[in-house]
This record gives structure tokens, sequence and C-alpha cells, in this order.
């Protein structure tokens, strides 16, 4: 079977979907394609900036967030808490299974007997220069208010513990903001032009030819073909460059998170985000949190080295248990805890100020390979937007 396309997209996440909703809303012919059985099995993907870029934090703030994300998202997209309504407005609709993007504040803490990244007066400058409207907190506000926490938290000496809170950082479902951009590409694209389980994939100068369910396909390329680099696909991009003897730019390295969700003792304060050292804490809910808060709390946590060459299987390491023990027992002071689900996450590194985009020599059509599909959802889809927006030009 052969049909025809002007732009192919292959990505196993969240960013050839972007991509594909701003390219057919312009009405662009676009062809998806996903190597792997399910766009939900992507595991590159985080639902927060967990990292002290000042770039990326401002990216976090509420307003900038939904400008990135409403434009080209088929349905809506909801803000948790919701702003203050004015007197005698009309009733407040909301829809309750939207993807919501939650503003919650975050709050670094520090003490002389942990591995802190932050240095409390020198990150409130800078969170001064870059806009923000910091608050120092003092030991007791700041163990109180941290995510899990109890009165016996912070174990030993309270006063040496300082933090920095930040307000309205934001966090969004990723799973229901995939599962809408998938809707609304099934009904619009239809079978032909949204496929997964495409495997193996092989580059001709007209286009590209795959096998779907046991049968042979090709699909004519037009204009471009556009891979979004992540680490699922670093074989295939890999062996498509040295086909073509090109010259790929290479990663640093692959950074796994290792994200755990335990069960809290007692209710979590929906609301607040913290980072102790290299683990990030929150509470753990999808859509709007109940009033009551949520039992279960999640750490994220990244290894201390980066993978090189073939990724293993995402194994829970012996650092990382020996972290998230000592975190619930030294610091949060729980007699012990139990896991409800460990997600590992791999995402690649890149040195410089941006992640490469790089035009290979295929004959015939354009084949450009874009790395920066992974990590923080909002770098995600910052980057899709980029790259429907330069084929539009």
């Amino acid at each position: 079977m052969r049909f025809d396309s002007e732009v192919v997209l292959v990505g196993t996440g969240v960013a050839p979907l972007v991509a594909a909703a701003r390219l057919s809303a312009a009405g662009r012919r676009v062809v998806v394609l996903n190597p792997e059985a399910d766009f939900f099995l992507e595991d590159s993907e985080l639902p927060l900036e967990p990292q002290n870029s000042w770039e990326k934090i401002g990216w976090s703030q509420p307003e900038k967030a939904l400008e990135f994300l409403r434009p080209d998202y088929p349905g809506a997209i909801e803000l948790w808490p919701k702003p203050q309504r004015s007197e005698g407005a009309g009733r407040d609709w909301s829809d309750r299974e939207a993807p919501h993007v939650r503003a919650r504040s975050r709050i670094w803490l520090s003490s002389p007997g942990w591995d802190s990244r932050v240095e409390r007066d020198d990150f409130f400058i800078q969170a001064l220069d870059h806009g923000h409207k910091p608050q120092v907190l003092d030991a007791e506000a700041a163990l109180a208010r941290f995510p899990g926490t109890s009165p016996r938290s912070g174990g030993g000496d309270a006063s040496a513990w300082h933090g920095v809170q930040l307000p309205r950082l934001v966090d969004i479902d990723l799973n229901r903001y995939r599962h809408g951009l998938l809707e609304f590409l099934k009904e619009r694209l239809g079978e032909e032009g949204l496929r997964c389980g495409v495997s193996p994939m092989e580059l001709f100068p007209e286009g590209l030819r795959f096998h779907q369910n046991g049968k042979s396909r090709t699909v004519r390329v037009t204009d471009r073909l556009v891979v979004f680099w992540t680490p699922r696909l670093s074989p295939w991009i890999t062996s498509q460059a040295k086909r073509l003897e090109a010259k790929l730019p290479q990663p640093m390295g692959v950074r796994l998170w290792e994200q755990w969700i335990l069960r809290s003792r007692q209710k979590l304060d929906p609301s607040l985000v913290g980072v102790l050292g290299n683990l990030c804490v929150w509470g753990e809910v999808e859509g709007a949190p109940e009033p009551e808060g949520t039992e279960l709390l999640s750490v994220l946590r990244p290894a201390d080295e980066l993978a090189q060459g073939t990724l293993g299987a995402g194994l829970a390491s012996s650092a990382s248990i020996r972290d998230l023990s000592r975190f619930c027992s030294e610091f949060l002071c729980w007699d012990g805890f139990s896991v409800r689900a460990y997600r590992p996450r791999w995402v690649m590194e890149w040195g410089g100020d941006s992640p490469p985009w790089v035009n290979l020599p295929q004959p015939g059509h354009g084949f450009e390979v874009v790395a920066g599909a992974d990590g923080a959802l909002l770098s995600v889809v910052e980057r899709a937007r980029r790259v429907a927006g330069r084929i539009l030009e």
C-alpha cells in the first residue's frame, strides 16, 4: 500500500502530536509514525521542570505555560487553583476531565547535613533578578510546609534548616494532555495519518517504507521528514546517520530520572512542591486536587551518572533506594514507607544552549532530526511548536 504526505513526523511522545495538530490545522497533509505500539509507552517526559534553570523556571509560570499549551490543543486546559472571579460574574464553568495546569508554590530546602544544591542568599538574589517574588522561610515554616513532613520531621536540630519559596510554578497533567491530542488527531488524520507499531522503517529517496500489522506500506514524502529524537529512537537515528555517512551530534549522555510514588501517612497539601538536595517532591494528583488533599507522595530523583550507549531496563539503583530510605526515615521521620509505583524516565542531556537540530543528506526530500523532544513537557511543547512554525514559513 502506498500513500503521499507533505510532511511525515516520526516520534514516540508528545512532540510529534503537537506539531501534527498545528500543521493539520494550517491545512498541511501530515502523517505521524510511531515505531512503538502506543504513544503512552514514552518514558522520557516529565510533568514539571525539576532543575534550577532560570529560563525554564520562567516557562513554568502559569501564564507562560498556558501560552505554550493552549494554542495547539483541541480542547479546554484548566488552571488550578482557578483565578478569583469578580462579584456578580456568571457561573464558573470548568471541565474536570480536561488537562490541568496546577500552579503550586515551590520550596527549596537546605541544611548542612544534606546535599544542598541551593545557597539561600544567592538563590534569593537570582530569583529577584529574574522577576520572581521569592520569600525566605525560617526553619519552622520551611519544615512545616514541605510535602510529607510532620512535627517530627527534619531530624535533629530544626534550626539548621532554611528555605526559599517561589510562588506559582506549574506542573501539568501529562497523560491527559497526550490523550486529548491523540483523540483529536485520530479524528483529523484517520488511521492512515496516525500509525503506531511501524517497524522496521526504511528510508528511500521518495519517502519511507515500513511494516505495520504484518503488511508492507510506503509513504511518499513531498516536503520533508522530521524525526523527534528521544532515547527510544536513538538506535534507529544513529543507524540512518551511519548509512548516510553523516556526522550526528551526540548527547553528553542519558539521565535516568526515577519517580517513586509513595503512600503518605497523612493527607498532603496539594499546593506545594518541595526540593531537597537532588529530590523533587509533591503530592501526586490528576486533574484538580480534592479539597482534603492527597495521600500519594511523588519523589523524583536523577541518577548520579549519565548512561552511555544502549539504555538499561531502568531498574531502581541501590543509590536511589538508599536516598529514598534516608529521605523517608531521617527527614520525614516515617517509621516505614510503601511504594505504590515506580516510573523510570530517560532524558538526554546536551551541552550548549539548545539541543541540536540536524539536517541529514537524504536524497529526494528533507530529513531533519530534532533533539529536545524529551524532558519537561513545556520544553517539549515549545520545541514541537518551533518545528511546526519552521515548516509553515
